[in-house]
């Protein structure tokens, strides 16, 4: 006889939709189906998140491992105990499991989305606490149901689909944590959070855009994006010439703070222009980064920009003025 396959997390979690128990204390109350199951599995499970559950900590009884560490073998022959006491089979426990996972994924969903406001790395770092959880209650449900068939477990909270958008992208790709990138880990907050993988792929292109242009406006940022996705400059210009983006933009003598036109030959400034022309027209950039590639442009180029306009209608510039002057229209909105 073949071993049961074990679900793993990928399988307790998913992207299926379900319609499930959000109320954990309907889950304990005496008249439950499990309580005593439904009390212990939130219990152990808040070790996957410490101190993001207060309501489970107030449950009845003690907390397991009181003033000590978690051990999972302890828990597992905890819940195996409870799950043979209740006499309820591997089918209803695995349910159970699901619904008691399902009300506290709520919990610390709903808990990570209250510091998207603050800096990038206090927001990545609280949603992590999510990937915590996660990946703390798939083992304990491998531990006592591994290979029972059950509707994988979602979020169905009150958050909208922006915030949680706002969150992937801030997990998947943001400049002050680009060396904690985990494609496993994006993966599977992705379909935790109800997010396709069309809408990811397009979340996360347009948040590398967006940070590559902020980037250029401090040769420092630039570093510290270059050192958090352990490229080196060869590297990173390979990289945005397969994303359609003239590696010369990397220069910090070419865009934002501190820029020089006079370091800006006609033919480089074509070249981002063109580039960034490209990033605009392709309908991946935002709204707001094109707003900010504007003023960009007329903050650090006004002067020259007027001045090729004033040859451009007197009818003195050259063929190649005449481009820019184009490109620099078409860009600016003008």
């Amino acid at each position: 006889e073949k071993p049961a396959k074990k679900r793993g997390i990928r399988n307790l979690f998913s992207k299926k939709t379900n319609t499930r128990e959000i109320d954990l204390s309907n889950l304990v109350a005496p008249d439950a189906e499990a309580p005593a199951l439904a009390t212990l599995l939130a219990k152990l499970c808040s070790y996957g998140a410490p101190g993001r559950f207060p309501s489970v900590a107030a449950l009845p009884g003690d907390m397991p491992f009181a003033g000590g560490e978690f051990d999972f073998e302890s828990a597992k022959t905890q819940l195996i105990e409870t799950r043979q006491d209740a006499a309820i089979d591997l089918e209803t426990s695995a349910e159970v499991f699901a619904c008691v996972v399902n009300c506290m994924l709520i919990e610390v969903v709903d808990w990570a989305a209250t510091f998207l406001k603050k800096d990038e790395t206090v927001a990545w770092d609280n949603i992590n606490v999510v990937l915590q959880f996660m990946n703390h209650a798939g083992s304990l449900f491998d531990s006592v149901a591994a290979g029972t068939p059950i509707t994988p477990v979602v979020y169905e909270g009150s958050l909208s689909k922006s915030k949680l958008e706002q969150m992937f992208s801030i997990y998947s790709i943001s400049l002050p944590n680009m060396g904690k990138y985990n494609e496993d880990s994006v993966d599977i907050l992705r379909t935790v959070l109800g997010i396709t993988e069309k809408k990811a792929e397009s979340l996360i292109t347009r948040n590398l855009q967006k940070n590559m242009m902020n980037a250029m406006k401090d040769p420092e940022a630039m570093g510290e994006m270059m050192k958090g996705m352990g490229m080196d400059p060869d590297q990173l210009a390979q990289g945005m010439g397969e994303m359609g983006m003239d590696p010369s933009m990397l220069d910090p003598s070419m865009l934002g703070a501190g820029a020089n036109p006079e370091n800006v030959s006609p033919d480089q400034l074509k070249s981002v222009l063109t580039s960034l022309k490209m990033m605009i027209d392709s309908g991946q950039v935002g709204q707001a980064e094109v707003d900010m590639i504007r003023s960009q442009f007329r903050d650090q180029y006004g002067a020259d920009i007027n001045e090729l306009a004033e040859r451009a209608e007197n009818g003195e510039g050259t063929a190649e003025e005449k481009e820019l002057m184009a490109l620099l229209k078409s860009i600016l909105g003008e």
